[in-house]
């Protein structure tokens, strides 16, 4: 992106996730950890920001585990 002011609108929708019948049972626990992180994530998450970028800036869209949400992290100066 060029430098200066963006208006940043991001979007996710999770999908839902089937069970296979035909898969078999090789890592029960893990698919039931699975289960269970989906449960807690939010179906839908969205941001809407307008973020100041300077020449060479990064700026990373992650997901918030204890807030539930999507957030944007700023990598540090490089020092250009």
């Amino acid at each position: 992106m060029a430098r200066g002011s963006h208006r940043l609108s991001v979007r996710f929708a999770r999908e839902e996730v089937g069970t296979d019948k035909n898969a078999g049972n090789a890592d029960e626990e893990f698919d039931n950890r699975e289960s269970q992180t989906l449960r807690e994530t939010p179906r839908r998450l969205t941001l809407d920001s307008t973020v100041t970028l300077e020449s060479g800036a990064i700026v990373v869209v992650t997901y918030d585990d204890e807030r539930q949400r999507l957030a944007l992290l700023a990598a540090p100066d490089s020092g250009r």
